[in-house]
């Protein structure tokens, strides 16, 4: 209580032009913090909008990522299915089968494997031919496509040939998919 009466006398003792000085500091003192408080609490509210709009859109991408896995989940449920349904397919002997139910005959055909993950080989069939004609080619492409779930087409090259005016030579590179068995994974 002593502090209030000294200040009670303090302003009791002012003359009036001392007391509106005071009071005018006073008041700007407290407008001027207002405005600090007021701005700050904008800055505040703007940072955190931002923050918010951040997350929000983080949560779209890993929503977005979260649907992808799923599809992947399944397309790579069905390619399990359709390979244990098709354990002994071989890309060579499927392919020798087509080039002979087309009568055509090949100048290369060099088979290769690649590991794509620690689950799955890619088997790469690579076969070049000379002086076919469009129709030819559109039949062991028709072929292939029959098999469109177990065999792809990766690279198809035409160029005119050389040799034979009218005919053209192919590089056509297919592959399949092949799951990895327990004991490579330990013999490697």
């Amino acid at each position: 209580m002593e502090i209030l009466d000294k200040i009670r006398t303090f302003i009791q003792e002012l003359d009036e032009k001392e007391f509106r000085t005071y009071l005018i500091a006073t008041l700007s003192a407290i407008f001027l913090m207002l405005i600090l408080f007021v701005a700050f609490y904008l800055k505040r509210v703007s940072t955190l909008k931002k923050q918010i709009s951040y997350v929000n859109e983080k949560r779209e991408e890993v929503r977005t990522i979260l649907e992808k896995n799923e599809v992947v989940d399944q397309q790579k449920q069905k390619v399990d299915a359709l390979l244990e349904e098709n354990k002994d397919f071989i890309i060579r002997q499927y392919f020798e089968n087509v080039l002979r139910n087309l009568s055509l005959t090949p100048q290369l055909i060099n088979v290769s494997q690649v590991d794509k993950d620690t689950t799955y080989r890619e088997v790469i069939l690579k076969a070049t031919f000379d002086d076919l004609n469009m129709k030819q080619v559109c039949d062991l492409l028709e072929e292939i496509e029959k098999k469109k779930s177990l065999v792809y087409t990766k690279e198809l090259e035409i160029t005119r040939s050389k040799r034979r005016p009218r005919t053209i030579d192919v590089a056509l590179t297919i592959a399949t998919l092949q799951k990895k068995s327990p004991q490579s994974e330990l013999a490697e």
